[in-house]
């Protein structure tokens, strides 16, 4: 299967997965969201741009850590979380591992002038 539909892609996520089976300590368990090529032809890049899986081998774990260049707190940021949180979980449980910490680097954190009263009701909850 060709990720890219160009005939020249890499299923970047099944290669993790080999990876924390046949050699978890391999510090190059990594994906990126971005794809060079296509940069030109976006309308926006991906905020989110990569992650890295680390394996704690001693209490058979599975963390993610992920590397975001640009975050809008008010939306993009919950959904982001939920979903690599998500994908660390699912990691997990096909590579036979428990689901360990989630971290999340922000680049440029921001909130947007219409997501500031419905933040600050949220804060109050």
């Amino acid at each position: 299967m060709h990720t890219d539909y160009t005939g020249q892609g890499v299923d970047q996520l099944a290669e993790c997965i080999r990876k924390i089976k046949e050699n978890p300590e391999d510090r190059r368990i990594v994906m990126s969201a971005w794809n060079p090529a296509d940069l030109n032809e976006m309308a926006l890049p991906p905020c989110h741009m990569f992650c890295q899986f680390y394996v704690d081998t001693l209490n058979n774990e599975v963390s993610c850590q992920m590397y975001q260049r640009s975050a809008d707190m008010g939306l993009g940021v919950p959904f982001n979380i939920a979903s690599y949180a998500l994908l660390t979980h699912l990691v997990a449980h096909v590579t036979g591992r428990k689901a360990g910490d989630f971290v999340h680097v922000i680049g440029d954190a921001h909130v947007y002038l219409n997501h500031v009263d419905a933040l600050k009701e949220q804060l109050t909850r």
